[in-house]
């Protein structure tokens, strides 16, 4: 492996690439997009195909590699991916949307067919909800940063003014130099100046410490989506439901063959998760 000193074996070198949807079903879902005449495909993905990368690569002098939040969503079939998206830009298929979920949060992002290209091509639209009563991924990774790693803490969360400030939506988004520079300076202008995170381009929203559900609706024209959030499921609510937080909402126009996805947003409803509130 291409790694440190480069003597670590590959014990998967000679192992077949892994499949998140195995033979039979991929040929039948490649069918479906070449066979449909539906103005848009409409991907129900029970795992979030938009990657969630952490781009340490960036930090000087650090000598650290980007880092994948979780293989076990689509970013751990990435042979598969391009394959799919490979395709999708062959048979050029437009107007193609992905609704998923289970990265214990919200976000919505297009996706690359090469995320590392130096001008990535966009060929499709993810959006992907937090769970209704799941532990929100903020959760997880600032247990790490406390436990085991104060380094890695400072990509998650900071002490400003005598609270936590939670900046982890900052590293996906923005990038992990743009969260220590704003930890350290408090400067959300300088944050965005070194911002975006180039290992997730397309990624337009991360909101990780989340619970709530997700509302699409599609017609000749656009898709309109939004990502809502509501308090945390720690109590019984009234017939009401769980106070809502916040509502990003979204918009992708209509595309064609040859056309890459605009996908527009989030704009939110009354208030919205750092770093979107200053934004």
């Amino acid at each position: 492996l291409p790694f440190g000193d480069g003597t670590t074996p590959n014990g998967a070198r000679d192992r077949e690439s892994g499949t998140m949807l195995g033979a039979e079903q991929k040929g039948w879902f490649k069918g479906q997009l070449t066979d449909s005449t539906a103005t848009w495909k409409v991907w129900g993905n029970a795992l979030p195909i938009m990657s969630l990368r952490m781009d340490l690569a960036e930090l000087p002098f650090g000598g650290l590699h980007n880092s994948v939040l979780g293989t076990d969503a689509w970013s751990g079939f990435p042979t598969e991916y391009k394959e799919l998206l490979n395709f999708v830009a062959d048979e050029g298929i437009a107007n193609l949307v992905s609704l998923s979920g289970d990265h214990h949060s919200h976000g919505a992002g297009s996706l690359a067919r090469d995320a590392n290209a130096e001008k990535p091509e966009f060929l499709a639209v993810d959006f992907n909800v937090s769970g209704i009563s799941s532990t929100p991924q903020f959760s997880g990774v600032l247990d790490t940063g406390q436990k085991d790693n104060p380094d890695f803490l400072q990509l998650v969360a900071h002490e400003a003014n005598g609270e936590m400030q939670e900046t982890w939506n900052m590293t996906l988004t923005q990038g992990a130099l743009a969260t220590l520079a704003y930890g350290r300076t408090g400067m959300q202008t300088l944050a965005n100046w070194l911002a975006p995170n180039k290992a997730n381009p397309g990624t337009v929203y991360v909101d990780s410490n989340s619970n709530g559900y997700g509302l699409a609706r599609f017609d000749g024209a656009e898709c309109i989506a939004q990502l809502i959030t509501v308090d945390a499921p720690v109590k019984e609510s009234d017939a009401s439901g769980s106070a809502i937080k916040h509502i990003a909402n979204f918009r992708v126009a209509s595309w064609s063959k040859g056309e890459e996805p605009d996908l527009s947003g989030p704009v939110f409803e009354d208030s919205a998760p750092f770093p979107f509130n200053n934004i």
